[in-house]
């Protein structure tokens, strides 16, 4: 029923919110102890900062300054060593048992965690190195989500409307585009749109068919109305011809 999905996708919202909150607080934790342990070593062991590269560099000084951050890089190594990041790699893999969903918030705070010149090289480099476990999870994520959309089956003999796996991906597109917000690196997030929203033409099409209760055209009409809603909002280069698509069914 309408009611249950609704309470259902409210109680995922909560937690999703709930866990982005805790990831947050795991990466600021990590960050903090880069962070003093770089600064630790500057102040205390004469250690140099670990620099970045400018376009203004010349090559022999650059060269110097990759001769001294690797030098910083591996003392740092050594004394955070592995543990470190086994420990946040452990985060990631048990949070991903809990709900294969918190996929979407790891994936992407990482990638921009990773590519954040506010923050310092070494921790960059550390984000870096956890974004390939994260693409992963995110990838079989998406995979799990196409498979669920395409076993959707329908009431034949209730009344069809809006289907639940097209609320969800609303729900998707919502909590993705909010992390993501001005975000470059998009792409394989838009592929995974892509992969939801082929699935999901063929999952409408086929409960328009199977159900019985209102019309085919109908059913189409409704649920591609819902879509092309999301799609015009998305505003995506990259998704034009599945808009097209809907305007297609639409304008029939």
């Amino acid at each position: 029923s309408s009611g249950s999905n609704e309470s259902g996708f409210q109680l995922q919202l909560e937690n999703n919110s709930n866990f982005d909150k805790i990831l947050m607080k795991h990466m600021e934790f990590v960050k903090s102890r880069i962070v003093n342990e770089e600064d630790h070593l500057n102040k205390v062991w004469g250690y140099p900062v670990i620099a970045e590269h400018t376009p203004e560099m010349e090559d022999s000084v650059w060269s110097k300054v990759k001769e001294e951050n690797g030098r910083t890089e591996r003392r740092m190594g050594e004394i955070l060593g592995a543990k470190m990041e086994e420990e946040f790699m452990q985060f990631l893999e048990t949070s991903n048992k809990v709900d294969s969903y918190y996929a979407l918030f790891m994936y992407l705070r990482l990638i921009k965690a990773s590519h954040d010149h506010r923050s310092g090289q070494y921790i960059r480099k550390f984000y870096g190195g956890c974004v390939v476990r994260a693409k992963k999870n995110f990838d079989q994520f998406i995979a799990s989500q196409v498979t669920q959309i395409k076993e959707t089956r329908v009431n034949k003999s209730k009344s069809c409307g809006i289907l639940r796996p097209v609320h969800k991906f609303d729900q998707f597109v919502q909590e993705a585009e909010n992390l993501f917000h001005n975000e470059e690196r998009r792409v394989e997030l838009e592929k995974g749109y892509k992969a939801l929203l082929d699935a999901l033409f063929q999952a409408v099409d086929r409960a328009a068919k199977e159900q019985q209760k209102i019309p085919y055209e109908v059913v189409m009409f409704e649920n591609y109305h819902h879509i092309g809603r999301r799609l015009n909002w998305m505003g995506l280069a990259t998704l034009s011809e599945h808009l097209k698509n809907c305007d297609k069914v639409l304008l029939a």
